[in-house]
């Protein structure tokens, strides 16, 4: 614990002597290079941004990247994964790199970046702010997961679409059961995801999102599986829609 803090110190440090950097390629950026109309700073160049591989034509249930002109995949014409997917990057080169330092080198201006790309997908496909969900969950991690990392980097980037966007973040509803860690699991295992992964805590009225419109976060959506078991908990709390936004999709 102690190290991280004093790495986000000497972080902080950097930033207050010689200026924002640009989280790929740590040249320094110049405020005006950033401004945009979302108001929120990526701590990307804009000539690092052109070279993150987006993800413009996807399925609208699972984020599949898709040919031009086709809008759901095929296994989603009959079980679609949620209501919307959004995972505006491609889990690939800068954006994986992005994500892998979110995850494991408290990458909170990597957070910032990712965050920025989902911004800019919420906007396009949601018409206006009465379209958006009512609650933001991110994904949780298992209990030992987040003791070990000490941060659950969904919470970062939902809380960064809160600011934005003024939707509550709900991260107090779910326990997730501990079990072995995601990525050290073949796609096979992946798919086999218990049922009861996901639970809300026992302070939590059954029905406590009844009539809900809700988005969970999550940094990068592979097999959907998880998405699928949070999505039916959910579901059986009341939600009456589900999307997903997630950074990245692999």
């Amino acid at each position: 614990m102690r190290k991280s803090v004093i790495q986000r110190a000497a972080r902080l440090a950097i930033d207050y002597v010689v200026g924002d950097v640009c989280v790929l390629c740590q040249l320094p950026i110049t405020p005006h290079q950033w401004r945009d109309p979302l108001t929120l700073n990526g701590h990307m160049c804009p000539y690092c941004r052109t070279v993150v591989a987006l993800n413009p034509n996807s399925c609208q249930h699972c984020a599949l990247p898709l040919p031009n002109g086709q809008r759901i995949c095929g296994r989603c014409i009959t079980a679609p994964l949620v209501d919307m997917a959004l995972a505006p990057v491609l889990h690939q080169h800068c954006g994986a790199y992005l994500v892998h330092q979110l995850k494991f080198s408290r990458g909170e201006r990597e957070a910032l970046a990712l965050a920025s790309f989902l911004l800019t997908a919420v906007h396009q496909h949601y018409p206006d702010t009465n379209a958006l969900p009512d609650l933001l969950i991110p994904v949780p991690i298992a209990p030992w997961t987040q003791l070990r990392r000490g941060y659950n980097p969904s919470d970062w980037l939902a809380d960064t679409l809160h600011k934005q966007l003024n939707v509550t973040v709900a991260n107090d509803l779910l326990t997730r059961r501990g079990g072995p860690s995601q990525r050290t699991l073949t796609r096979q295992q992946r798919l086999r995801l218990a049922k009861n992964t996901f639970a809300l805590k026992r302070k939590v009225a059954p029905r406590a999102l009844d009539f809900q419109h809700v988005a969970i976060i999550d940094d990068v959506l592979t097999t959907g599986a998880t998405v699928a078991v949070l999505a039916r908990t959910l579901r059986r709390a009341g939600a009456v829609r589900v999307d997903v936004w997630c950074a990245t999709r692999a």
